[in-house]
């Protein structure tokens, strides 16, 4: 990460190691010349097969252009362009939000084995369970909708479930607000420029991890700033750590949106029992609960979502050894069932 800085190129771990797992593709060419270049010469060192920098840019615009092409019309709707609207809530799904997909473990079978016998990995997410925090999620959204501006914090360890609470809350509660994911840079130009001529939700997703923390906090609260009661602005934020355990460049814009939410909703990583319950009720109908509830794992959304991330991880032999990917050799992760 150092050596990315010093050469003028900034991404989180998190976004690395997406691009690495197969979950996301890099939006700029930047990151990319860098990591075929850096990369390149480790290689070289060792003795592998090294590609050139234009192969690499090669395969990441076909990416993107799959994707692109691959999206249902939902997800055309949010796409931001000049001379388009913000797209509502309701026109998006959780995919489109940020939310984990899914790691499709079929019953008595593992991801690994999926893997090697060449089955499909269809982008799904179950159904959603009911969450004990929820009450408290869906008075946070609506406290903060009375005012022209408020915030929400939800907090919690990785795929726990943080964004798909967030997502069912903010769905259920503000279906016809228009949607502003601040995750994407054009989108925080475009709100620069100018603000929804509506009520506005503005999605803060793994603010703690994104590339450019500092910017994506400060233009939230300019936005909170410029919202009046026939245009409310309502910030919702989602963070692995804990807003006061936040140093260096940004964490002032942070813990000044976190003051402003008030006391965080925290996510737990664990089912209680009546969750559990719930989810075998849900488990008769979809078969990715029916799997992840299949497995010896103790936690079932960190199964569910951080599955895939391991196993694409895991399918790269340079990434086999690290500490990152270890929990593939869990019972939980190779589909070990209970018992």
């Amino acid at each position: 990460m150092k050596d990315a800085k010093a050469s003028g190129v900034s991404f989180s771990e998190k976004s690395l190691s997406d691009w690495l797992g197969g979950i996301s593709v890099p939006r700029t060419d930047a990151p990319v010349t860098f990591l075929s270049k850096y990369l390149g010469a480790l290689a070289q060192r060792q003795g592998r097969p090294v590609h050139l920098e234009i192969w690499w840019l090669d395969l990441v615009r076909r990416a993107r252009a799959k994707r692109k092409a691959g999206r249902p019309r939902t997800r055309e709707s949010a796409r931001l362009q000049p001379d388009a609207g913000w797209p509502r809530v309701r026109e998006l799904g959780p995919l489109d939000v940020g939310v984990h997909p899914a790691a499709f473990l079929p019953v008595s079978s593992s991801p690994l084995r999926s893997w090697f016998e060449g089955r499909p990995e269809p982008d799904a997410v179950p159904a959603y369970v009911p969450r004990d925090h929820d009450r408290s999620l869906q008075d946070s959204l609506r406290a903060a909708a009375k005012r022209s501006a408020g915030a929400v914090l939800v907090t919690g360890r990785s795929c726990a479930g943080k964004s798909r609470s967030a997502w069912e809350a903010v769905s259920a509660e503000f279906g016809d607000w228009q949607f502003v994911d601040m995750r994407d840079r054009d989108g925080r130009d475009r709100l620069a420029a100018a603000s929804p001529d509506g009520d506005h939700v503005l999605w803060l997703d793994n603010l703690d991890r994104a590339d450019d923390m500092s910017d994506v906090a400060e233009s939230a609260l300019r936005a909170m700033r410029q919202a009046t009661p026939a245009r409310r602005c309502v910030v919702v934020a989602s963070m692995w750590r804990r807003p006061e355990t936040i140093g260096g460049p940004g964490a002032a814009a942070v813990r000044e949106l976190a003051r402003l939410a008030g006391v965080p909703v925290s996510v737990l990583e664990g089912w209680s029992r009546r969750e559990l319950e719930t989810a075998a009720e849900s488990a008769r109908e979809d078969r990715l609960m029916a799997a992840a509830l299949s497995q010896a794992a103790p936690s079932p959304p960190q199964l569910l979502a951080g599955a895939r991330w391991a196993l694409g991880l895991w399918r790269n032999p340079d990434h086999r050894e690290t500490r990152a990917v270890r929990a593939l050799s869990r019972r939980a992760l190779v589909g070990a069932p209970r018992g």
